[in-house]
């Protein structure tokens, strides 16, 4: 791949200037640590090697193929040469939108220039000299729906010797920020996607929003001059078009098609145990399930004064078999967690709060006499049974003691509920609060442990 392919004619002796000017900045190139020089320039590419005329053509064609955009040393010999129109022609012709940077080296005839090139001479108030050129260069081609031609951006130069390697090595400049500019637009894009990706999964709406809020970029872009505070605007805009859509636009449009949302805050006696869950939309249920757990969570603080049933993860608002990672059911809104209830171990008081933060990773283990399902489950190789209890710092639950009563009153007040299929919870635990309703099952090693969280679900 080539920065620029350095298009000139042997024809006169003024242009010949450009061979040491030329090497010299190669030389430089090489001396920078570049392997190959990242241009075409035929006597340093090809040398004196003997080539038939199809032979040369080709090599010509790849090389212009290959470039980022050419250099054209315009002069009188220039559009007389037939092997510099067909460069020309050939960039043309390789390329959607071809990148050519014709530097007026000698007073030339505009009219045959535009016969030949569709090189056209700018009005005098729009022409650029160098060395400011580079502060209006736009990208030359330019459709014109009322035109047939192809419009560049002529730089006359008039035999300024200076003002030519000064354009070379500004050139070059300009054509590797350019190239870096696209660099940074893919890495941009893929960047983009991967975010979008990754809110997709989390939040299942945060993609398409990110999206959204990225068609606010041209108006910050306009309006902001500062770097940073561009950051800040667009991360604001992407904030405000979540919040307004998790907490007004989803749960409205999430209603008739068949999921309501879990109370976010205390409502009946059931709130989520943490306020991340209705922020990524995880909170999402049937209405029968909603109106269960309503119902079971008024009769527990009803039961048990100052009990709140604390819910953990439901499903996802929208779309039957969209997966709630990392659950392996959770995708059709029937299904739905809870937290155990604990003891405080410093008042011995009912408590309403949990060890874990999030209800899942503090496991109540398995007794000596007890089945110890996380150890066969790992013996047959089921690594994650038992991740989250890995990944889940375990410290605050020496503060907490199991609350035996309470969670056996949950599980048996959901599992003779008619609408309630199916209930999973450990073995041991299943034994242990001497559970008997058929209901209340093994959910297999090809989960993760439930001795930390009680799964229920819709039949």
């Amino acid at each position: 791949m080539y920065h620029f392919f350095v298009s000139y004619t042997k024809r006169e002796n003024e242009v010949q200037e450009v061979y040491p000017l030329i090497m010299e900045f190669v030389e430089e190139l090489k001396a920078a640590g570049f392997t190959a020089a990242p241009l075409f320039f035929d006597l340093y590419r090809i040398g004196f090697n003997k080539y038939y005329e199809a032979e040369l053509k080709d090599e010509l064609k790849n090389a212009i193929a290959n470039s980022v955009c050419m250099i054209s040393f315009v002069s009188p010999g220039y559009i007389e040469s037939d092997w510099c129109i067909f460069e020309w022609k050939t960039i043309e012709m390789e390329k959607e939108y071809p990148l050519i940077l014709p530097l007026i080296w000698k007073d030339i005839d505009w009219k045959e220039a535009e016969f030949k090139l569709n090189l056209y001479r700018l009005p005098e108030s729009k022409r650029m000299v160098y060395p400011k050129f580079l502060d209006y260069f736009i990208p030359p081609r330019i459709k014109l729906e009322s035109a047939h031609y192809h419009y560049y951006y002529p730089i006359e130069m008039h035999n300024d010797k200076l003002g030519l390697e000064r354009s070379l090595r500004e050139s070059y400049d300009f054509i590797n920020s350019r190239t870096k500019k696209r660099t940074r637009k893919w890495r941009w894009i893929f960047g983009v996607t991967f975010l979008s990706i990754i809110l997709t999964i989390i939040t299942q709406i945060g993609g398409i929003i990110l999206l959204v809020s990225l068609s606010l970029n041209p108006l910050i872009k306009r309006k902001i001059e500062k770097r940073g505070y561009r950051i800040l605007a667009r991360i604001s805009c992407f904030l405000a078009f979540y919040l307004l859509a998790t907490f007004l636009i989803v749960p409205i449009i999430a209603k008739p098609l068949g999921r309501v949302a879990l109370p976010i805050f205390k409502q009946q006696k059931l709130k989520p145990l943490n306020f991340l869950t209705c922020l990524l939309n995880r909170h999402y249920v049937k209405p029968e399930m909603k109106e269960i757990a309503l119902n079971i969570a008024t009769d527990m603080n009803r039961r048990f004064p100052g009990t709140t049933l604390n819910y953990l993860e439901a499903n996802f608002p929208f779309i039957n078999g969209f997966p709630l990672i990392p659950h392996l059911s959770h995708n059709d809104g029937r299904k739905l967690d809870l937290a155990f209830a604990y003891i405080s171990k410093e008042t011995g008081l009912s408590t309403n709060a949990t060890p874990s933060p999030f209800g899942y990773g503090i496991c109540e283990e398995p007794r000596e006499n007890e089945t110890n399902t996380a150890l066969l489950c790992s013996s047959q190789g089921r690594w994650q049974y038992s991740l989250l209890k890995k990944f889940m710092p375990q410290s605050r639950k020496a503060q907490f003691i199991f609350d035996s009563t309470r969670t056996k009153a949950i599980v048996n007040a959901f599992a003779v509920k008619n609408n309630i299929g199916k209930i999973f919870i450990e073995p041991h635990l299943k034994t242990r609060l001497h559970l008997t309703n058929d209901k209340i099952r093994f959910h297999g090693c090809q989960a993760v442990r439930h001795d930390d969280h009680i799964h229920v679900q819709l039949k």
